[in-house]
């Protein structure tokens, strides 16, 4: 697999991105005791992420020659943005700032629990990217503006699973895209997708009682959606922080 190293991504990102990278070592440093390394790579290079279809980029670590790496796997490593980057990078910075990762047991990497944990993660990966100069909102509303044109196009599936997972898509995009992104997509769903709209507002008046840049109250608010929308009837929390300490320990 050919993969950039993290030198290589420092001589070639903005020092917004270097001052994130700096803040990996330091929590790394702090919670774990050793340095990882983040890594980036082509995700249709990588066995897992190949065949998926659409775009993808995500980022886990990996055991690689004895030594345990971040490795960001982004759609293109030729046109990856740096709001691409610190977005898959952040998702890793918050979970040592307590954002516990939510598995549903009877039901583990559905859709479902993808998109719970994307949307209860997003406010604090923004805040943190601003707080870096690195503005996230056009991709926000670039992603929002792809959704409008699906959801226009495309019919209300009968499958309430189906429409709870599109639900979790839209009220994500709603959460932080700009007024007038909002207001389109909220007009498409009221005429061509119904049932959905009802599972969107119920997550965002969820929402509107929790502080999603807090880690406590992000769980709390997570509790709450899994019971209102009745996403799973077996599940948990995990630390990922935890996970690579033990991938570390493997290699010692």
């Amino acid at each position: 697999m050919k993969a950039f190293r993290e030198t290589s991504i420092r001589d070639k990102m903005p020092p917004s991105v270097a001052n994130m990278l700096d803040l990996w070592h330091s929590l790394c440093d702090e919670h774990l005791g050793f340095s990882v390394e983040v890594m980036l790579a082509d995700r249709h290079e990588c066995r897992e992420l190949k065949d998926f279809k659409g775009e993808l980029n995500t980022a886990f670590p990996k055991n690689v020659d004895g030594k345990v790496l971040l490795i960001i796997y982004v759609e293109s490593t030729s046109s990856v943005t740096p709001i691409i980057l610190t977005h898959e990078l952040g998702h890793w910075i918050v979970k040592f700032q307590g954002f516990e990762a939510v598995i549903f047991r009877n039901a583990m990497h559905s859709n479902n629990e993808i998109m719970l944990n994307s949307l209860s993660h997003h406010r604090a990966i923004y805040s943190l990217q601003l707080t870096y100069g690195i503005d996230p909102q056009e991709e926000i509303d670039a992603r929002t503006e792809h959704d409008i044109t699906l959801f226009r196009r495309d019919s209300e599936p009968a499958n309430p699973d189906l429409q709870l997972s599109n639900a979790l898509l839209i009220a994500d995009d709603r959460l932080s895209c700009s007024p007038d992104k909002d207001a389109k997509i909220t007009a498409i769903l009221a005429e061509y997708h119904p049932k959905t709209a009802t599972f969107v507002d119920t997550i965002l008046e969820t929402a509107s009682h929790y502080d999603l840049n807090d880690q406590d109250k992000t769980k709390r608010f997570e509790r709450m959606i899994i019971k209102k929308l009745r996403l799973s009837t077996d599940w948990y929390f995990i630390d990922e922080v935890e996970s690579l300490k033990t991938m570390h320990k493997r290699n010692a």
